[in-house]
């Protein structure tokens, strides 16, 4: 279960339903909470998905997790996600510039 992980890195997106951390583990990755639904995003992949269209979110979801979005998060739809990623990209762009 997703309340089984402690998310140490910095909180890059919460909304109470979506929540985005980078990684403590490395550079580059990141931790995903969606509802009770964890997820790690590997190097580049939360980068391509923050620009992606909503297809191409849920086909990287199924090769990642072996699962469909939908059927995994209903609760959260696709779109709502890819907002979160941007949002939380963007965030971590913003602080690169200070």
């Amino acid at each position: 279960m997703a309340d089984d992980f402690v998310l140490e890195g910095g909180i890059l997106y919460n909304d109470g339903k979506i929540r985005i951390h980078k990684s403590a583990s490395g550079t580059d990755e990141y931790d995903v909470i969606i509802g009770k639904n964890y997820i790690f995003l590997n190097r580049g992949i939360m980068s391509e998905w923050a620009n992606a269209s909503t297809t191409e979110i849920r086909l990287g979801y199924l090769n990642l997790k072996g699962t469909d979005y939908e059927s995994e998060n209903s609760s959260v739809p696709i779109e709502e996600f890819g907002w979160a990623l941007a949002k939380a990209r963007i965030r971590e762009l913003e602080g690169m510039l200070f």
